[in-house]
């Protein structure tokens, strides 16, 4: 079955205004504030009494914090996995990496909701939207500590 010229002439116009629409609607998506996410950290932690110690590494920055015997770190853990290694290199000389997400704590990074949260606010931030976010918390702790004793909330959700 072949196409009218006018048939073909409506396709290439709807083509060129649907292509136009994405391109003048559609913008990069803002990345996550990485150094609200360090402050807030370092804030959460020393309101409860921790010294704190930043740790800027290529893949990002960790706060560490120490306090009578406690010593712990918490990094911003990416919903795709990205860096699970470098982070879990980097709590070796500490302890077990847990995960703390919307208030659960798990030994495993969670994994499909908070990643399709992330495509979706990546959307909404290409729109123009700015969703709050909520970071996934990477914490390891030495034995003396009690990382779940910590009041995280502050961590919980994030304006950017």
């Amino acid at each position: 079955m072949k196409l009218s010229d006018r048939a073909r002439l409506i396709l290439a116009a709807a083509l060129l205004v649907t292509l136009g629409a994405k391109l003048l609607w559609t913008r990069d998506a803002p990345a996550p504030d990485d150094a609200l996410f360090v402050a807030t950290a370092e804030e959460t932690l020393r309101a409860q009494g921790f010294r704190t110690e930043r740790i800027v590494r290529r893949f990002g920055t960790i706060v560490r914090g120490a306090r009578e015997g406690c010593r712990l770190m918490v990094g911003d853990y990416p919903a795709n996995g990205m860096f699970a290694e470098p982070l879990a290199a980097e709590s070796r000389g500490i302890g077990a990496t847990r995960f703390i997400w919307r208030g659960e704590t798990s030994a495993q990074a969670p994994k499909p909701w908070p990643l399709l949260e992330f495509y979706l606010k990546r959307e909404l931030g290409r729109l123009g939207f700015r969703p709050a976010r909520r970071p996934i918390l990477a914490v390891a702790a030495n034995a003396a500590c009690d990382a779940g004793a910590i009041d995280w909330t502050p961590l919980a959700t994030l304006p950017r």
